[in-house]
Protein backbone atom coordinates (compact mmCIF):
# COMPACT_ATOMS: atom_id res chain seq x y z
CA UNK A 1 0.00 0.00 0.00
CA UNK A 2 1.23 3.04 -0.71
CA UNK A 3 0.71 6.58 0.54
CA UNK A 4 1.46 10.31 0.06
CA UNK A 5 1.43 12.96 2.42
CA UNK A 6 2.65 16.39 1.55
CA UNK A 7 5.81 17.20 2.71
CA UNK A 8 5.14 19.48 6.02
CA UNK A 9 1.67 18.86 6.96
CA UNK A 10 0.49 16.87 9.88
CA UNK A 11 -0.86 14.08 8.08
CA UNK A 12 2.96 13.04 7.49
CA UNK A 13 3.60 12.41 11.09
CA UNK A 14 0.25 10.24 11.61
CA UNK A 15 1.17 6.59 10.55
CA UNK A 16 -1.89 4.79 8.73
CA UNK A 17 -1.59 2.76 11.86
CA UNK A 18 -2.49 5.18 14.40
CA UNK A 19 -5.06 6.59 11.85
CA UNK A 20 -6.75 3.47 11.65
CA UNK A 21 -6.89 2.66 15.18
CA UNK A 22 -7.99 6.51 16.12
CA UNK A 23 -10.73 5.48 13.57
CA UNK A 24 -11.76 2.52 15.32
CA UNK A 25 -12.08 4.22 18.62
CA UNK A 26 -14.38 6.45 17.15
CA UNK A 27 -16.49 3.62 15.60
CA UNK A 28 -17.11 1.91 18.92
CA UNK A 29 -17.62 5.11 20.59
CA UNK A 30 -20.30 6.00 18.09
CA UNK A 31 -21.92 2.52 18.06
CA UNK A 32 -21.91 2.03 22.05
CA UNK A 33 -24.29 5.04 22.24
CA UNK A 34 -28.06 4.48 21.41
CA UNK A 35 -29.34 7.15 18.84
CA UNK A 36 -31.35 9.96 19.67
CA UNK A 37 -34.03 9.31 16.21
CA UNK A 38 -34.58 5.47 15.02
CA UNK A 39 -35.95 4.34 11.46
CA UNK A 40 -39.19 2.47 11.99
CA UNK A 41 -38.50 -0.99 11.15
CA UNK A 42 -41.40 -1.94 8.88
CA UNK A 43 -42.25 -4.95 7.33
CA UNK A 44 -43.04 -4.86 3.76
CA UNK A 45 -45.04 -7.74 1.83
CA UNK A 46 -43.49 -10.09 -0.63
CA UNK A 47 -44.67 -10.45 -4.15
CA UNK A 48 -43.34 -13.17 -6.62
CA UNK A 49 -44.03 -12.23 -9.99
CA UNK A 50 -43.56 -14.62 -12.89
CA UNK A 51 -43.36 -13.06 -16.88
CA UNK A 52 -42.75 -14.19 -20.33
CA UNK A 53 -43.10 -13.20 -23.79
CA UNK A 54 -43.86 -15.71 -27.04
CA UNK A 55 -42.18 -13.39 -29.72
CA UNK A 56 -45.30 -14.06 -32.17
CA UNK A 57 -47.64 -14.27 -29.85
CA UNK A 58 -47.89 -11.44 -26.87
CA UNK A 59 -46.42 -11.46 -23.26
CA UNK A 60 -48.42 -12.31 -20.09
CA UNK A 61 -47.61 -12.09 -16.12
CA UNK A 62 -49.11 -13.15 -12.76
CA UNK A 63 -47.92 -12.73 -9.15
CA UNK A 64 -48.70 -14.22 -6.14
CA UNK A 65 -48.22 -12.04 -2.61
CA UNK A 66 -48.52 -12.40 0.68
CA UNK A 67 -52.42 -12.71 1.16
CA UNK A 68 -52.48 -15.42 -1.96
CA UNK A 69 -51.90 -19.15 -2.24
CA UNK A 70 -52.22 -19.13 -6.28
CA UNK A 71 -52.65 -16.11 -8.32
CA UNK A 72 -56.63 -14.31 -8.19
CA UNK A 73 -58.63 -12.97 -10.44
CA UNK A 74 -56.25 -9.24 -11.13
CA UNK A 75 -53.10 -10.69 -10.27
CA UNK A 76 -52.47 -11.96 -14.17
CA UNK A 77 -52.65 -10.27 -16.98
CA UNK A 78 -52.15 -11.02 -21.22
CA UNK A 79 -51.11 -9.01 -24.01
CA UNK A 80 -51.00 -9.72 -27.60
CA UNK A 81 -48.28 -8.34 -29.63
CA UNK A 82 -49.63 -5.99 -32.77
CA UNK A 83 -48.86 -7.25 -35.85
CA UNK A 84 -46.01 -4.76 -37.04
CA UNK A 85 -43.90 -5.97 -33.42
CA UNK A 86 -44.66 -9.80 -33.37
CA UNK A 87 -43.02 -9.43 -37.27
CA UNK A 88 -39.67 -7.62 -36.21
CA UNK A 89 -37.91 -10.55 -35.05
CA UNK A 90 -36.22 -9.11 -31.65
CA UNK A 91 -34.50 -10.13 -29.11
CA UNK A 92 -35.86 -12.74 -26.63
CA UNK A 93 -33.74 -10.61 -24.01
CA UNK A 94 -35.90 -7.24 -25.84
CA UNK A 95 -39.18 -9.08 -25.36
CA UNK A 96 -38.27 -10.57 -21.64
CA UNK A 97 -37.72 -7.02 -20.74
CA UNK A 98 -40.42 -5.71 -22.31
CA UNK A 99 -42.48 -8.08 -20.40
CA UNK A 100 -40.49 -6.95 -17.29
CA UNK A 101 -41.75 -3.09 -17.97
CA UNK A 102 -45.50 -4.56 -18.98
CA UNK A 103 -45.80 -6.29 -15.29
CA UNK A 104 -44.07 -2.62 -13.57
CA UNK A 105 -46.40 -0.45 -15.53
CA UNK A 106 -49.90 -2.50 -14.97
CA UNK A 107 -49.60 -3.35 -11.25
CA UNK A 108 -47.39 0.00 -10.22
CA UNK A 109 -50.15 1.30 -8.21
CA UNK A 110 -51.04 -1.92 -6.55
CA UNK A 111 -47.65 -2.68 -5.51
CA UNK A 112 -46.59 0.98 -4.25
Amino acid sequence: MELHFPPGGQEQQVTPLRRGKKDLAWWDQVLKTTPEHSIAMRKHDVVLAWSDTASTQGLGAFFIDSTQEAPQPGSAFSISFSHHIAKAREHINTQDMRAVKQVLLHWRRRWK
